[in-house]
């Protein structure tokens, strides 16, 4: 597992995507004030949420990837001076924040103790 996570474009702040049955509500902000709803087809939503990030090679804000038990996952920082509250969209059409991502660095590690 591996996937790149990208940093909204300005002036968004936030972004929030919730799936309704066939629908998918993908609300934003800028500059920390909501303004407004998108209603999209569910097959839709990842294209659309990848539309509000600044996605592609080299623009990369953060990486996480699977290293296996003896290491877990392994969060990489592509850019300097980024804060937890940071809002991120992976390749996926997922959000994350910069420290959700930080506290998953080295989970899932498995116990050498004996």
């Amino acid at each position: 597992m591996s996937t790149s996570y990208y940093k909204l474009k300005p002036p968004l702040t936030s972004i929030r995507r919730e799936d309704k049955g066939e629908h998918t509500h993908i609300t934003l902000w800028a500059d920390h004030k909501n303004i407004g709803t998108l209603t999209v087809g569910i097959d839709n939503a990842v294209d659309f949420m990848l539309m509000f990030a600044r996605g592609g090679t080299g623009n990369e804000a953060m990486h996480a990837r699977w290293a296996g038990y003896d290491t877990g996952i392994v969060v990489t920082e592509r850019e300097a001076n980024l804060t937890d509250d940071l809002m991120l969209v992976n390749a996926y059409g997922e959000t994350a924040t910069v420290g959700d991502l930080r506290a998953e660095n080295g989970k899932h590690k498995r116990s050498t103790s004996k």
